[in-house]
């Protein structure tokens, strides 16, 4: 599929189209109770919200350090016109009850002042127009920065309130994790190596969860192998007393019958061996090619055998341990499995690029793909139902599709395919 893909598309060999990431239950991104694109959604809304948290809270302390400057300008400017103040008139400024003046008083009476001083008076009224420029325009500003502050502090609240709901979620679901945990061990009386209660908190609760796991497994696998070994020995002994009976019946007489009937049964019994042996390495090998992560059910494998994949040495080893029939039953599946999602792919595929049937109006098709000019008669001799074959397969059926859809054609079964990939992917997530 990559392969014709990159033929249809006219994508470069280096650049990989389709791209799949397998996950297992032991990932501990999924073990939180939620999907995939809900975890990672969560995850991201906290992370976004501790930042404009960040943010604000520098936007803040920016606004204070602003403030503190406009407010030592603005005892600057009041320090500069006492200072002229005092030098123009002569007198400290202050009234008299020997508080500070204002600086609107200030800058009065240094008009007064200059007065009697008729080449200064310009100088004195800039300096006041200056003055009360400097006092209106730090004043603005503070309130300005006053008011940008509040407005932080406001949002800052917001972000910090979301975010501690966010939090106080996270922490119900582990609480919920640990009630059912706790329950678990109750219904069970479970208890630790020292056959002490034990008591789920929230920093072990994932590895009791785990332990509680790996617990119903060692059960299971049990009660599975004393079934199993319950089921011989009955076996065992049904076919001892039928031994003994028949042999008490009639040794004597049967003794170089049964001689050579074993030897017969030995070299059947041989020959049947090798070739069940070599019916299953083929099948094992079908298996392997086809789906090499492949396992043996736990059921089926010896106490505390831990299945591998099929690929792997241990893993050949356990299918080749198991009944043909169980090893023709997984080849089907595989093969079935695949065959049907390559057909049910490649007929929606042709089913999206082929235009609506439209009885009344005949089909128009044109395809920038298709160069009548190089196009020859075939070589081979007319076969109706070779023919009538391959119009029936899928993959003829999807070429055919190819070289007659329209450009929105393609671009709308390419944005189907990307949905439908997409979609199953995150199935495989949720299983």
């Amino acid at each position: 599929m990559e392969q014709e893909l990159h033929k249809t598309y006219q994508v470069p060999e280096n650049k990989k189209i389709l791209d799949f990431e397998r996950k297992t239950k032991e990932d501990k991104t999924i073990q939180t109770g939620l999907s995939m694109e809900q975890l990672k959604a969560q995850h991201q809304e906290i992370a976004d919200h501790q930042k404009k948290v960040q943010n604000l809270q520098d936007q803040a302390k920016t606004l204070n350090d602003q403030n503190n400057d406009m407010q030592a300008q603005v005892k600057t400017v009041t320090k500069n016109l006492k200072d002229i103040y005092e030098a123009t008139t002569g007198r400290q400024a202050v009234d008299k009850d020997g508080n500070d003046l204002s600086p609107l008083e200030m800058a009065k009476g240094i008009t007064r002042a200059n007065r009697a001083a008729q080449d200064d008076k310009e100088k004195a009224e800039q300096a006041k127009a200056t003055a009360d420029q400097e006092r209106q325009k730090a004043e603005q500003q503070k309130a300005q920065q006053e008011q940008q502050l509040a407005t932080q502090r406001q949002q800052l609240k917001v972000l910090q309130d979301q975010l501690d709901e966010a939090n106080n979620q996270l922490k119900r679901r582990k609480q919920q994790r640990i009630k059912n945990a706790q329950k678990e061990i109750a219904q069970n009386k479970l208890t630790d190596g020292n056959n002490q209660p034990i008591n789920v908190t929230e920093d072990n609760v994932a590895q009791i969860e785990q332990e509680i796991d790996n617990w119903r497994q060692d059960q299971q696998a049990e009660w599975t192998q004393d079934k199993t070994d319950a089921q011989n020995e009955l076996e065992q002994i049904n076919q001892q007393l039928l031994k003994a009976h028949s042999t008490k019946a009639n040794l004597e007489s049967t003794n170089q019958e049964l001689t050579r009937q074993n030897t017969q049964l030995q070299q059947s019994q041989q020959l049947m061996k090798n070739n069940i042996n070599g019916y299953k390495n083929q099948l094992v090998d079908t298996i392997t090619e086809h789906d090499p992560n492949h396992k043996v059910e736990q059921q089926l494998l010896k106490p505390n055998e831990v299945p591998e994949a099929v690929i792997t040495t241990n893993g050949r080893q356990q299918y080749l341990r198991q009944p043909l029939k169980y090893l023709i039953d997984v080849t089907t599946q595989v093969l079935q499995k695949i065959k049907t999602t390559a057909t049910n792919f490649i007929n929606q595929v042709t089913k999206s690029l082929l235009p609506p049937v439209n009885p009344k109006k005949p089909i128009q098709l044109q395809s920038s793909y298709v160069d009548f000019s190089k196009i020859q008669a075939s070589l081979h001799k007319p076969n109706a139902q070779k023919e009538i074959q391959l119009m029936n397969d899928p993959i003829i059926k999807l070429k055919r599709a190819l070289l007659s859809a329209t450009t929105d054609q393609l671009q709308k079964t390419k944005e189907q395919t990307q949905k439908s990939l997409k979609q199953q992917v995150d199935d495989e997530w949720e299983r």
